[in-house]
């Protein structure tokens, strides 16, 4: 069963050997210049990465620069802090996008996993 999805805690889901955690540290990421550029660098995104939020939905939904036989999980720590000092509905825009792009891998034999923590 594919468990891609967003959740509100690690205990939400089973995790599994060839689950790739991947921890942000939300505080880090008060504005959208470094949200972009910490997602980049912790996910390792492709140089052509475009630092805009169609660019993220892409590269999330490609994953073509990701080792497949990997499972992706995303643990943003402290999600309140997340883009705090940004408008409201862009923040639910970006956990639109982590949930379309969780949706989308759910029809694969890949499993995407985003946790509020």
């Amino acid at each position: 069963m594919n468990q891609s999805g967003i959740y509100l805690s690690e205990a939400s889901f089973s995790l599994k050997e060839n689950h790739k955690i991947i921890k942000l540290k939300s505080h880090k990421m008060h504005h959208f210049v470094d949200f972009y550029a910490y997602l980049q660098r912790k996910l390792k995104f492709p140089s052509y990465f475009g630092s805009n939020l169609d660019a993220m939905e892409e590269c999330l939904m490609d994953l073509s620069w990701f080792q497949k036989k990997d499972q992706l999980v995303i643990i943003f720590e402290n999600a309140k802090q997340l883009l705090k000092d940004e408008k409201t509905e862009d923040i639910q825009l970006v956990w639109q996008i982590f949930e379309d792009v969780a949706e989308y891998w759910k029809d694969q034999d890949f499993e995407f996993i985003v946790v509020k923590d």
